[in-house]
């Protein structure tokens, strides 16, 4: 049974599959003396194939003359053409006929061929056949699920998904029309592990009518949903990379589907474009951190904050991570009340991804290794950090310039305590030994004269330089020693 037709053939699975679903469905509809023996598909075009049925009729009244048997040659084209009828027709169709056929016979046995040839617009055909052929649109909703495994930290959610709207901007309009990208997630397995869910809509599938012939769609729909994951994600030209596994449902028109994929380190096909957008590139970052200080207090001197600074640089330095260094570091006076300590930072070997607009990590990574250095500097071992009240970001090639600043007032429970306590004023003796000298005189007072009216006197009262008059002699005020000396 040849078939021309000016559509694309249907595959042999489908053809095998629904022929035997007819078989399975009407051989009980044959007389006794029919068997099929065998059935098989060949493609002779894009748009032309034939089915090949093999009958066997037992118990068959003919001549014993090989020359008088045209009347059996004639049942049995009659016999077959019926069983075919009953097979692949509609049950009171007009029945088709053999175009050709050709019987001989040899002993007991006739063996015959008969050939049919079926196109485009005709009239009498195996229509139940060919029905069962005729596709249906329907559509179909994947999702397909790739985990990355490696010996690396994972990248973070809005690294990926960026690097995937990324992709995804360049190269939707290189999928079908009828492939659609619903949605893709990320999710975080473990320290080494994640996943990338998308999920596709097809739209516009030609599939069979019959659930249990739709193993062909299933493997189109496999190959539509490969095709645009490697479109997007892969390099051009690059080996494809394929599912582990994969399960297709049908209901109704729907198909539904998942596949699933998994990637580790020293894979040759991998979602190369995807990847790559995701390494890092090594740069270095600049950031001047403001910590204004605001109090009721009078402001220290540039000097005493510097030195300050200076100390405390020089015992905890050697604390910070080897790819920081501090730079420079200035005062400044914003009032009576109010001053500021500007710290310029360098940090070297930060990982950040090669786009710009996918630093965010990096940014926040920054800001994080600085704020822990001006706590590392400044704060009181285990204290509980300080952090900026703003912080701004820009990149410009493979170096992030920053600004953090911070703010801090009397009564806040989080600040740069180590440094405000070196800042305190503490509190101390001073000893001012006094001499006084008395020349010319034209008698010199004993030892004990001295000594009797100075304890007497300063016993009594004592005159302050910034006093009007005098008063009690006290604390903090003390005499230490009175002692007489003769220059003669």
């Amino acid at each position: 049974m040849v078939f021309n037709s000016s559509s694309p053939v249907p595959s042999e699975s489908l053809v095998l599959n629904t022929t035997k679903t007819l078989l399975s469905a009407r051989l009980t509809n044959f007389s006794d003396s029919v068997n099929v023996l065998n059935f098989t598909y060949e493609k002779i075009s894009d748009t032309s194939y034939e089915v090949i049925f093999t009958f066997k009729i037992s118990n068959i009244s003919m001549s014993k003359n090989p020359d008088l048997r045209n009347n059996t040659y004639t049942q049995v084209e009659n016999i077959i053409n019926n069983a075919l009828n009953t097979l692949l027709n509609d049950a009171g169709a007009k029945p088709f006929k053999p175009q050709s056929y050709f019987f001989m016979s040899s002993g007991n046995q006739v063996n015959g061929d008969m050939d049919y040839y079926f196109q485009d617009g005709d009239t009498k055909t195996p229509a139940a056949f060919l029905n069962e052929l005729k596709p249906v649109s329907v559509s179909a909703v994947l999702q397909t699920r790739m985990v990355f495994n490696s010996s690396s930290p994972v990248p973070s959610e809005s690294l990926v998904l960026s690097a995937i709207q990324i992709l995804l901007s360049a190269r939707l309009t290189n999928l079908s029309v009828s492939v659609k990208v619903l949605n893709f997630t990320y999710e975080k397995i473990s320290d080494t592990s994640y996943a990338v869910n998308f999920t596709f809509s097809i739209s516009n599938i030609s599939m069979s009518k019959n659930n249990d012939l739709r193993n062909d769609t299933y493997t189109q729909v496999e190959n539509i949903i490969n095709n645009a994951l490697n479109t997007l994600l892969n390099d051009a030209g690059a080996k494809p990379f394929k599912p582990q596994s994969s399960f297709f449902t049908s209901s109704g028109n729907q198909v539904n589907g998942d596949m699933k994929y998994y990637f580790q380190d020293g894979d040759t096909k991998t979602p190369a474009a995807f990847l790559n957008e995701l390494k890092p590139v090594s740069g270095s970052a600049v950031v001047q951190t403001r910590m204004v200080f605001n109090s009721s207090s009078l402001v220290p001197s540039e000097s005493l904050v510097l030195n300050t600074t200076q100390t405390l640089l020089n015992d905890r330095l050697t604390k910070l991570i080897d790819s920081v260094k501090v730079l420079n570091f200035t005062y400044e006076k914003i009032s009576d009340t109010s001053y500021a300590v500007i710290f310029t930072f360098k940090i070297s070997n930060i990982s950040m991804s090669k786009k710009n607009d996918l630093r965010n990590d990096t940014y926040t990574q920054v800001e994080n290794i600085i704020n822990n250095a001006i706590n590392t500097i400044l704060n009181d071992a285990g204290a509980k950090p300080f952090k900026p009240q703003s912080s701004f970001f820009t990149s410009s090639g493979n170096q992030v310039n920053g600004d953090m600043k911070y703010y801090f007032q009397d009564g806040d429970t989080k600040t740069p305590a180590a440094f405000l306590n070196d800042l305190k004023p503490v509190l101390g003796n001073v000893l001012i030994r006094i001499r006084l000298v008395f020349k010319n005189l034209t008698r010199v007072p004993s030892q004990a004269d001295v000594l009797n009216a100075a304890n007497a006197l300063l016993d009594s009262k004592i005159r302050r330089a910034r006093a009007l008059g005098t008063q009690k002699l006290s604390d903090p005020v003390s005499i230490d020693n009175i002692t007489y000396e003769s220059e003669s």
